[in-house]
Protein backbone atom coordinates (compact mmCIF):
# COMPACT_ATOMS: atom_id res chain seq x y z
CA UNK A 1 0.00 0.00 0.00
CA UNK A 2 1.33 3.36 -0.96
CA UNK A 3 1.85 5.92 1.54
CA UNK A 4 0.14 9.75 1.04
CA UNK A 5 2.67 12.07 0.48
CA UNK A 6 0.81 15.20 1.41
CA UNK A 7 1.12 18.06 -1.15
CA UNK A 8 2.46 21.50 -0.23
CA UNK A 9 -0.37 24.26 0.24
CA UNK A 10 -0.18 26.64 -2.57
CA UNK A 11 -0.03 30.64 -2.12
CA UNK A 12 -3.71 30.92 -2.75
CA UNK A 13 -4.34 28.69 -0.27
CA UNK A 14 -2.21 30.18 2.52
CA UNK A 15 -3.05 33.41 1.38
CA UNK A 16 -6.95 32.32 1.82
CA UNK A 17 -6.51 30.42 5.08
CA UNK A 18 -4.43 33.50 6.62
CA UNK A 19 -7.29 36.02 6.01
CA UNK A 20 -9.73 33.81 7.57
CA UNK A 21 -7.49 34.08 10.55
CA UNK A 22 -7.27 37.57 10.45
CA UNK A 23 -10.88 38.88 9.42
CA UNK A 24 -12.03 36.29 12.10
CA UNK A 25 -10.25 37.71 14.48
CA UNK A 26 -10.85 41.81 13.54
CA UNK A 27 -14.95 40.75 13.63
CA UNK A 28 -14.49 39.49 17.55
CA UNK A 29 -12.15 42.33 18.46
CA UNK A 30 -15.09 44.91 16.89
CA UNK A 31 -17.83 42.91 18.47
CA UNK A 32 -16.31 42.89 21.87
CA UNK A 33 -15.56 46.97 21.11
CA UNK A 34 -18.82 47.79 20.38
CA UNK A 35 -21.43 45.28 21.90
CA UNK A 36 -19.32 44.32 24.49
CA UNK A 37 -20.48 40.55 22.95
CA UNK A 38 -18.71 37.63 21.37
CA UNK A 39 -21.32 37.42 18.85
CA UNK A 40 -22.70 40.54 17.89
CA UNK A 41 -21.05 43.76 16.12
CA UNK A 42 -21.80 47.14 15.09
CA UNK A 43 -20.68 47.76 11.34
CA UNK A 44 -18.16 50.29 11.15
CA UNK A 45 -20.09 52.45 8.54
CA UNK A 46 -23.45 51.77 9.52
CA UNK A 47 -25.83 51.43 12.79
CA UNK A 48 -26.42 47.63 11.67
CA UNK A 49 -25.76 45.06 14.71
CA UNK A 50 -24.92 41.94 12.99
CA UNK A 51 -24.08 38.17 13.81
CA UNK A 52 -20.08 38.32 13.54
CA UNK A 53 -20.31 35.24 11.28
CA UNK A 54 -22.46 37.38 8.77
CA UNK A 55 -19.47 40.12 8.69
CA UNK A 56 -16.97 41.12 6.61
CA UNK A 57 -13.66 42.47 8.04
CA UNK A 58 -13.35 45.42 5.31
CA UNK A 59 -10.28 47.37 4.24
CA UNK A 60 -10.81 51.09 4.75
CA UNK A 61 -8.03 51.23 1.78
CA UNK A 62 -6.20 47.83 -0.25
CA UNK A 63 -2.80 48.59 -0.14
CA UNK A 64 0.63 47.49 2.13
CA UNK A 65 -1.36 47.49 5.02
CA UNK A 66 -4.26 44.37 4.56
CA UNK A 67 -3.26 43.18 7.77
CA UNK A 68 -2.93 46.60 9.38
CA UNK A 69 -5.63 46.46 12.10
CA UNK A 70 -6.25 50.06 11.85
CA UNK A 71 -7.22 49.64 8.55
CA UNK A 72 -9.80 46.65 8.82
CA UNK A 73 -13.15 46.79 10.73
CA UNK A 74 -15.70 44.32 11.06
CA UNK A 75 -18.65 46.13 7.92
CA UNK A 76 -21.92 44.39 7.26
CA UNK A 77 -22.10 43.14 3.74
CA UNK A 78 -23.91 45.31 2.24
CA UNK A 79 -21.64 48.25 3.13
CA UNK A 80 -18.58 46.74 2.05
CA UNK A 81 -19.50 44.97 -0.62
CA UNK A 82 -22.52 46.96 -1.61
CA UNK A 83 -21.52 50.42 -1.29
CA UNK A 84 -17.70 49.80 -2.04
CA UNK A 85 -16.80 49.95 1.36
CA UNK A 86 -19.24 52.93 2.19
CA UNK A 87 -16.11 55.15 2.00
CA UNK A 88 -17.39 58.75 3.08
CA UNK A 89 -18.67 56.83 6.20
CA UNK A 90 -15.31 54.57 6.98
CA UNK A 91 -13.48 58.22 6.42
CA UNK A 92 -15.35 59.68 9.09
CA UNK A 93 -14.65 57.10 11.29
CA UNK A 94 -11.22 56.64 10.58
CA UNK A 95 -10.90 60.15 11.58
CA UNK A 96 -12.59 59.91 14.23
CA UNK A 97 -11.00 56.70 15.93
CA UNK A 98 -7.41 57.36 14.56
CA UNK A 99 -6.81 61.00 13.91
CA UNK A 100 -6.52 62.54 10.45
CA UNK A 101 -3.08 61.45 10.16
CA UNK A 102 -3.59 58.52 10.45
CA UNK A 103 -6.89 58.05 8.01
CA UNK A 104 -4.58 60.54 5.52
CA UNK A 105 -2.10 57.82 5.40
CA UNK A 106 -4.09 54.49 5.06
CA UNK A 107 -5.81 56.38 2.20
CA UNK A 108 -2.98 58.03 0.53
CA UNK A 109 -0.54 54.86 0.71
CA UNK A 110 -0.77 53.28 -2.98
CA UNK A 111 1.97 50.81 -2.67
CA UNK A 112 0.69 46.98 -2.35
CA UNK A 113 2.64 44.52 -1.11
CA UNK A 114 2.72 40.43 -2.07
CA UNK A 115 3.67 38.70 1.16
CA UNK A 116 5.46 35.71 1.12
CA UNK A 117 4.32 32.32 2.48
CA UNK A 118 6.46 32.69 5.18
CA UNK A 119 5.05 35.86 5.90
CA UNK A 120 1.51 34.77 5.27
CA UNK A 121 1.68 32.15 7.69
CA UNK A 122 3.36 34.17 10.72
CA UNK A 123 0.45 36.28 10.34
CA UNK A 124 -1.45 33.31 10.43
CA UNK A 125 -0.51 31.59 13.57
CA UNK A 126 -0.17 35.45 15.26
CA UNK A 127 -3.90 35.90 15.11
CA UNK A 128 -4.45 31.96 15.34
CA UNK A 129 -3.28 32.97 19.06
CA UNK A 130 -4.41 36.50 19.37
CA UNK A 131 -8.20 34.96 18.62
CA UNK A 132 -7.71 32.11 21.13
CA UNK A 133 -6.34 34.52 23.86
CA UNK A 134 -9.03 37.58 23.05
CA UNK A 135 -11.80 34.82 23.15
CA UNK A 136 -10.96 32.97 26.29
CA UNK A 137 -10.44 36.53 28.37
CA UNK A 138 -13.84 37.95 27.56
Amino acid sequence: MKSKVKKPKTYATIKKETWAVFSKYIRLRDALLTTGTKTHARCVTCPEVIDIREMNAGHFKHNAYDYDERNVHAQCVHCNKWLSGNLAMYSRFMIDTYGEMIAHFFYDVKDTKVYTKDELLAIKEEYKNLYKDTYANN
